[in-house]
């Protein structure tokens, strides 16, 4: 195997993307490494760079059973008996925030599509029904654009033709393909860095790198492929022992990526064991039943993507706009989420009651709430050069496309947010937007992004109004 390449000299400013180092092995196996102090002086790391990410549910949410009891100060108490009940134990690292409308309203015949073309872009959705598009970029491309990186765009879930990608955009509102197979994302990776996306294809097969299948080395964990490489590394005498710690924690971080992706899982609606594991996602990664383990696989490499500085900014799509996944909630097989959404056995209004609709929805805002959870826990496992959980350099946030289950509105949309941005952002409240406009939310967010320089104040469709959402800001 070759030996460690890749290491290149000090800067006076933290490597950007261009510059990463990797350990490289046979076959184009490659592993991005974490910042480290040895090679970030901590008087070259003042200003830290921050990590953005969006997570978003479909469908809506039950507002009255979604909101901590009252606002101010979060607490364990406030929380219980709410969606975000699960996240209580990160109560100081939220902000939760109620009362965002969205910019536009349904224009389109189609409430899922233009919550989807409107939650992230502030532009007013055109076209008809699931054919509608935002005429302008969403917020994680303008992010990417300012910090010069590419975003992550992932998915989890099965696509179809009705708005199966339908979160990310591009300029003009170009739709920005996600990727909804883990294996794929963390190959990747593996191949050298954060490999653009490629158009959709039907195959969900990944293409074998080069020389991997020959060399025999896919079945081996990337560790074990670098076993001699990272053996090599960690004798260094000039790491210190925190970032041994660090080198060490990413190590395992991606070991225990590759197990999730391995492990057997029990398959709803009879018990039966699933043959394949998660790393067989990149057969089948739209599995009904591995819903909620591809979404935290996907979170999982998100926050790997933001350890190792592949980038910046990122995004996940859960389900498609009008997400028809059978979640388990309390041990019970739930109707497609988007029946449960209109309360009935039918995508429209009309069909069989579903009785305890109200409460299974809420049971499912409560899975979207353990999937957060992950993001955050996996985010405060990491640690930046200079000690501190890698949530303090993040805002990350789990949103919905529309605001409540029927009527599908606009008005009201929950938006929960892990994660301070170095400071800039508010963190163990609940704050009341009152009814001001996305585009301030998302004029905050880039801005926050930034390091809360040079404030971004006119995000959106010309005409929605301008400004910051001050009730998120903790650092003007």
């Amino acid at each position: 195997m070759a030996k460690l390449i890749g290491i290149i000299k000090k800067s006076a400013i933290p490597l950007d993307v261009n510059r990463r180092r990797f350990l490289r092995g046979a076959g184009g196996i490659a592993l991005a490494l974490p910042a480290l102090e040895t090679w970030h002086p901590r008087k070259a790391y003042a200003a830290n760079k921050i990590f953005t990410a969006f997570m978003c549910e479909q469908n809506g949410a039950i507002p009255e059973q979604f909101y901590p009891k009252a606002l101010g100060p979060l607490t364990a108490e406030s929380m219980t008996g709410t969606a975000v009940e699960d996240l209580k134990d990160h109560a100081a690292d939220l902000c939760v925030i109620k009362g965002i409308n969205w910019t536009h309203g349904n224009g389109v015949g189609c409430g899922h599509s233009s919550g989807c073309n409107t939650s992230l872009t502030a532009s007013r959705a055109v076209g008809r029904s699931n054919r509608s598009l935002p005429t302008r970029e969403s917020a994680d491309y303008r992010i990417g654009q300012e910090l010069k990186c590419e975003p992550l765009n992932l998915y989890s879930g099965r696509k179809s033709s009705y708005l199966g990608d339908a979160f990310a955009y591009g300029p003009g509102g170009k739709v920005r393909p996600a990727d909804n197979n883990p294996w794929n994302v963390y190959q990747r990776f593996t191949s050298g860095g954060m490999m653009p996306m490629p158009a959709p294809t039907t195959p969900t097969t990944p293409t074998p790198m080069p020389g991997a299948d020959k060399a025999g080395i896919r079945s081996k964990s990337v560790n074990d492929v670098l076993r001699a490489q990272i053996q090599d590394l960690l004798k260094r005498t000039d790491l210190s022992t925190e970032d041994k710690r660090r080198l060490n924690l990413h190590l395992q971080s991606v070991r225990d990526l590759e197990v999730q992706m391995n492990k057997p899982v029990t398959a709803v609606g009879g018990g039966a064991e699933l043959v394949g594991q998660l790393m067989k996602l990149k057969d089948s990664p739209d599995a009904n039943d591995l819903m909620e383990d591809a979404s935290k696989a996907q979170l999982s490499l998100i926050a790997l993507a933001f350890n190792t500085g592949l980038t910046q900014v990122a995004t996940l799509q859960v389900g498609g706009g009008n997400d028809h996944t059978r979640y388990m909630v309390d041990g019970t097989l739930a109707p497609p989420f988007h029946f449960v959404s209109h309360r009935v056995l039918s995508d429209g209004g009309s069909g069989t009651s579903i009785p305890n609709a109200v409460a299974l929805h809420h049971g499912i805002d409560k899975i979207h709430a353990r999937m957060f959870k992950h993001f955050v826990e996996q985010l405060k496992a990491y640690r930046t050069v200079d000690g501190r959980p890698l949530l303090d350099d993040c805002a990350v946030v789990w949103m919905n496309s529309l605001s409540n289950g029927p009527p599908h509105g606009v008005n009201n949309v929950p938006h929960v947010i892990a994660g301070t941005a170095g400071g800039y952002l508010k963190k163990g409240v609940f704050v009341d937007a009152a009814g001001q406009k996305n585009n301030k939310f998302l004029n905050t967010m880039i801005t926050a992004a930034k390091g809360g320089v040079d404030p971004v104040l006119d995000f959106g469709d010309a005409g929605v109004g301008t400004g910051l959402l001050t009730e998120m800001i903790a650092r003007p």
